[in-house]
């Protein structure tokens, strides 16, 4: 098998290839999730003896979610919905929504249990 950059393939169609599905389909999209905290407590996914999380130090940054974005848009990414537990629960939650909106050509949805939110707002 030949290396994309051995091909010479740019980037860009490096990233359209890995996100090409079996099927063919390519996606421009992507979904980022914020955190796992949830203050719902939905029997399915939180238990009364509750979920180990993990450790904030290992969860992106607010900067570290925008620079990928950035990264994933350049390469033809057009649409990202921020998700999670529940994604408002996430203090920096503005910071990165209003980073994200600023991005050429990007829409920005927040969805939280199947109720949307106001990424609106930042725009």
């Amino acid at each position: 098998m030949v290396s994309a950059q051995a091909s010479g393939m740019g980037p860009r169609r490096r990233l359209a290839a890995a996100m090409t599905d079996t099927f063919g389909r390519i996606h421009n999209y992507l979904r980022i999730s914020l955190t796992e905290r949830c203050n719902l407590r939905c029997r399915y996914c939180m238990p009364p003896e509750g979920v180990p999380l993990t450790p904030a130090p290992e969860l992106l940054t607010a900067t570290e979610i925008v620079r990928l974005s950035r990264i994933f848009v350049d390469n033809g990414v057009n649409k990202i919905r921020l998700t999670g537990g529940e994604p408002l629960l996430r203090s920096d939650f503005d910071r990165i929504a209003g980073a994200l909106v600023t991005l050429s050509g990007l829409y920005v949805e927040e969805r939280s249990e199947g109720r949307r939110g106001g990424a609106e707002k930042w725009r």
